[in-house]
């Protein structure tokens, strides 16, 4: 076990941590972003990849997590971030944990309070010593504003129609009215959630999701498949990300019966009782993978595709997975979405509004012989739609927002 010290605030932390959380204690940051998801590398990102890219353009970025509840502490325990309030991740960004210890905030008014008086400690440790001007803050969850010091200036990173989620009740609805009306900006990721919302906002911005194409090029990848997805015949059909409610379920059950010989692989961590997943032979579930396997995955997808509901959540959805499969090259056929349609109506992916015509998509490009001249031109969009474009997007409206503009 690795020495362990007490920092001058009396926290302790491993020895070889300490200068880092001494830097934090003893320099302001020029930006905090506070965020809902631990960072957390197998599952990298619009959270996560604009706060590291901004701290390679040159800021000092700290990203604030709320501390989870100590059931969850318990569970995540081996981890190495269950225990310490400072990591220094690379050159420029730290992540730092804030004691939010009462689970439920964004539902009870009690809870709320009580989380806001232990997390404004932690802030206050945080941009100690006192500086002016107060460092931006970025928030990216309307449960997240009870951390955020009234003084500073905020920015909102709206990337979700979040109150459409089951869970958001009429208080948190509110919450999220007052971050609107008082952030400094709102940073919408689809053009429906700014047409949305955009008009109770000081200053919206549309900056929308993308990728790392380099990390999706197939071209210099090994050969070999992955073992799980190689013992699955050809042709395969996939898709990756949450398994979630917001995924049409009955369209994937249609569409594998229709199509019988096709394999459909579904990858990612199933958050639906199990009963709600289909089952059939030609349906395989293959668990979560990191984020740096998924372009070996993809490899060996005939096609790659979007079975989204449409409903109120999923029409303000920028998928960040149409990105990263256009930069794999390989074709996708997605479901209805507001975000998706110009790239449907350009070619560069096949749009269907019914599981007959879904399934009839997917056969035609099996039946069909690959064009490389196809496969170029979806590398090449996804190319402009990097997340270091992206970032230099942030990285001007920042310096416009400290600079009072």
């Amino acid at each position: 076990m690795a020495e362990r010290s007490l920092s001058r605030r009396g926290r302790t932390v491993p020895r070889e941590l300490e200068g880092a959380v001494n830097q934090s204690e003893e320099s302001r940051s020029t930006l905090i972003w506070i965020a809902a998801e631990p960072w957390d590398t197998t599952n990298f990102a619009r959270p996560q990849q604009i706060p590291r890219l901004l701290a390679r353009r040159g800021w000092s970025v700290d990203y604030a997590v709320p501390q989870p509840s100590l059931l969850r502490r318990i569970r995540r325990k081996g981890r190495e971030d269950w225990r310490d309030p400072c990591h220094e991740l690379e050159p420029g960004i730290r992540v730092h944990y804030l004691s939010a210890p009462f689970p439920g905030g964004h539902r009870s008014p009690l809870a709320r309070r009580l989380n806001s008086m232990t997390a404004r400690r932690g802030m206050a440790r945080l941009l100690s010593p006192p500086s002016t001007p107060l460092p931006l803050i970025v928030v990216n969850s309307p449960a997240l504003l009870e951390f955020w010091p009234p003084e500073a200036p905020v920015i909102y990173d709206c990337h979700d129609a979040i109150t459409t989620f089951d869970w958001a009740t009429e208080a948190y609805s509110a919450i999220e009215q007052r971050l609107f009306r008082e952030a400094r900006a709102t940073v919408f990721s689809a053009q429906p959630l700014m047409d949305r919302y955009g008009a109770l906002c000081r200053r919206p911005v549309l900056i929308r999701n993308g990728c790392h194409p380099e990390d999706f090029s197939i071209e210099n990848r090994n050969a070999e498949l992955p073992e799980d997805l190689a013992r699955i015949p050809e042709p395969r059909v996939g898709f990756y990300g949450l398994l979630g409610p917001w995924l049409d379920y009955e369209l994937i059950r249609t569409v594998a019966a229709r199509l019988p010989t096709v394999q459909w692989v579904m990858i990612g961590r199933a958050e639906v009782p199990p009963e709600v997943l289909p089952q059939a032979t030609n349906i395989h579930y293959l668990g979560r993978k990191p984020y740096a396997r998924l372009v070996d995955y993809l490899r060996g997808f005939r096609v790659s595709i979007l079975p989204f509901l449409n409903n109120r959540l999923t029409e303000a959805v920028n998928p960040v997975k149409v990105y990263e499969y256009l930069a794999a090259g390989c074709p996708v056929v997605s479901t209805q979405m507001p975000e998706l349609e110009e790239l449907g109506r350009t070619g560069l992916i096949e749009v269907r509004g019914n599981s007959e015509s879904f399934a009839g998509a997917v056969d035609t490009i099996i039946r069909s012989t690959p064009e490389p001249a196809a496969a170029s031109r979806r590398i090449a969009f996804a190319r402009e739609q990097s997340w270091s474009r992206r970032a230099d997007q942030y990285d001007v409206l920042i310096r416009e927002v400290l600079g009072g503009e």
